[in-house]
């Protein structure tokens, strides 16, 4: 909840900057395209590490491919922003 409310904070531009900074960039901002993409990277190891902590105290199955899980997370977090820039509300997100 509290990352979608950061994705429609009033006064601010809607959305997360790491994803929609590079959406439009072109050829000429590949280095700054590259560093988001190493940011938004960093996040989703963020993601499976704590699955990782999950499955050492128990939370979850030590079957579970927390890879897909990570992948699944990060998408949602970027179909959020998309959403949020397209003007959806904290109850839409």
């Amino acid at each position: 909840y509290d990352n979608v409310q950061r994705l429609v904070q009033p006064n601010k531009p809607t959305g997360c900057m790491l994803i929609v900074a590079t959406m439009n960039c072109s050829d000429h901002a590949q280095t700054v395209q590259h560093t988001i993409l190493e940011k938004r990277l960093k996040t989703k190891q963020k993601m499976l590490e704590r699955l990782k902590q999950g499955v050492e105290n128990g939370d979850i199955a030590h079957s579970t491919s927390l890879q897909e899980i990570a992948d699944f997370y990060a998408t949602v977090l970027q179909g959020l922003t998309v959403q949020a820039r397209d003007g959806a509300t904290v109850q839409q997100l």
